[in-house]
């Protein structure tokens, strides 16, 4: 038999033996969840990068000085019967004098001018001529190499010193300009299904606010993305659109 003193030595030893075999295990236990911490937190991040997908680059409609032509953009046809005009309205390209556009069309009254004498007696029984053949009934211009958004375009009328337009069914701002006695409109209009922003406004002669509405409002249903697309190299000074008269000085109704 062991006597007391050897008795305490093995009990001794046999503590010590246990202590450092767990001390050796909780240091490989902990070493082990350091790893597999670290395997899990390097799957999870390369789970994230293969799911991720790349923020959508943003671009404008047309890219800066793209030429959209009027033949393209515009059907005569249709803004004839638009405005109600009983002969078929011509359209002018008048890009080279508004190349911050992508199209810029003048939409004139078609049939014959009267000559000076039949004007002067026109003005013996009316004050004014009016809209008469050949003259600017409205002019659409559309700007899309800008990105927009209808709440930033809504929200911009007012700082511009515009009203806010309420009859287009999206965001539009209408501008009042002073033209002699009377005040026009020029209608800046947000066209959702392009992005483009659409400005619309009346020939020198038209002071006709309800005819230009109309003609914005057509320009809008008949500018879609289909007419958006591609472009063109910029037509020569002064080239017609598709076949149509070349385009005259554009007067301070163009908005050139």
């Amino acid at each position: 038999m062991l006597g007391s003193a050897d008795m305490r030595a093995a009990i001794a030893l046999t503590l010590v033996g246990s202590l450092t075999a767990t001390f050796a295990a909780c240091g490989s236990k902990g070493e082990s969840g350091a790893a597999a911490a670290a395997r899990e937190a390097a799957e999870l991040a390369a789970k994230e990068t293969a799911n991720h997908e790349a923020a959508p680059t943003m671009r404008a409609p047309v890219a800066d000085g793209v030429h959209l032509a009027c033949s393209q953009v515009l059907d005569a046809a249709k803004l004839t019967a638009a405005l109600g005009e009983l002969v078929p309205v011509t359209i002018t390209d008048t890009w080279n004098a508004n190349k911050e556009t992508a199209a810029a069309c003048s939409i004139r009254r078609g049939g014959v001018p009267p000559t000076p004498a039949q004007q002067a007696a026109t003005l013996k029984k009316q004050a004014r001529l009016g809209v008469l053949p050949g003259d600017e009934i409205c002019y659409v211009q559309a700007i899309c190499s800008r990105m927009e958004t209808a709440e930033h375009f809504r929200a911009s009328c007012k700082p511009k010193g515009f009203d806010v337009e309420e009859s287009l069914d999206t965001a539009a701002c209408r501008q009042v300009v002073a033209v002699g006695a009377d005040d026009v409109h020029v209608f800046h209009i947000f066209d959702p299904d392009t992005k483009c922003v659409i400005k619309v406004g009346g020939g020198p002669s038209n002071v006709n606010n309800d005819l230009t509405r109309t003609c914005a409002k057509t320009a809008m249903t008949l500018i879609g993305p289909d007419q958006i697309k591609g472009g063109e190299t910029p037509p020569p000074p002064g080239a017609g659109s598709a076949g149509l008269p070349a385009a005259t000085t554009p007067a301070a109704g163009s908005g050139a």
